[in-house]
């Protein structure tokens, strides 16, 4: 298995369910694990679940609400980078989301541009604010959190299956543009996992959940400095992995 020794990594979303794991599998590689996510508790509890695996091996937080838009994302990034004297964040992971469970006669343009600001446009901004030094480096891993919703839609998740499809589109182009840097940008789609955002689906008939530690385990290919990965959706359905 590959090492991530002395590489930054940022996930949003990370105090909790796929995203807590994913950065768990970043710690354990020996990757310095940032975690964004709006609750200052949470955060400062999960940054301490990551696991020290080696020398000078270092993880913290940014508290911030993507819910609320991105008008100070950049310069809040900027400011973190000098607090923890970061160079690049090399590894950039976008597991932040909220999800709808209205119908869309009853969601309010709040709701809307909320689930937006969460599952897209600051994936968007993040992307952007990060790329200049991947850029600089040559070497730079995108991967994005898309949901199956964004191809199969399910009553109440209107705005939430849009969201999370105009992903698709952004990291084939993404990963078009950025291919000649050595940066590669993919996406995966999980079905139903197990986590805090499927409660309100419990009486619902579903099948083959997914674990949060297998989905997260299954961007790990991705992340290689040597991955050929690059515009993929890994499509992730129970114990079901396709590249």
């Amino acid at each position: 298995m590959f090492k991530l020794v002395g590489i930054n990594s940022l996930v949003t979303g990370g105090s909790r369910g796929i995203g807590l794991e994913i950065s768990k599998e970043l710690a354990k590689l020996g990757s310095n694990v940032c975690i964004v996510s709006r609750n200052g508790e949470i955060n400062e509890k999960a940054v301490k679940e990551l696991p020290i695996v080696c020398e000078g091996q270092k993880h913290f937080g940014m508290v911030y609400d993507l819910s609320q838009g991105i008008h100070e994302l950049e310069p809040t990034i900027q400011k973190l980078k000098e607090m923890h004297s970061v160079k690049a964040f090399n590894i950039y992971v976008h597991s932040a989301g909220i999800i709808q469970s209205k119908l869309l006669l009853q969601t309010t343009s709040s709701d809307i541009q909320s689930i937006m600001n969460t599952n897209t446009i600051s994936a968007m901004s993040i992307s952007k604010s990060l790329l200049k030094d991947m850029v600089k480096e040559r070497y730079g891993r995108i991967v994005l959190v898309s949901s199956v919703l964004a191809a199969t839609g399910f009553p109440g998740e209107s705005v939430y299956s849009a969201s999370k499809s105009a992903l698709i589109g952004f990291s084939k182009s993404l990963a078009q543009e950025m291919n000649r840097y050595n940066i590669t940008c993919n996406l995966i789609s999980p079905g139903y996992v197990d986590t805090d955002m499927i409660k309100h689906l419990k009486n619902s008939k579903l099948s083959n959940i997914s674990k949060a530690e297998d989905v997260a385990k299954s961007i790990l290919p991705l992340l290689d400095r040597d991955s050929a990965y690059n515009g993929k959706t890994v499509k992730i359905q129970g114990d079901s992995i396709v590249y």
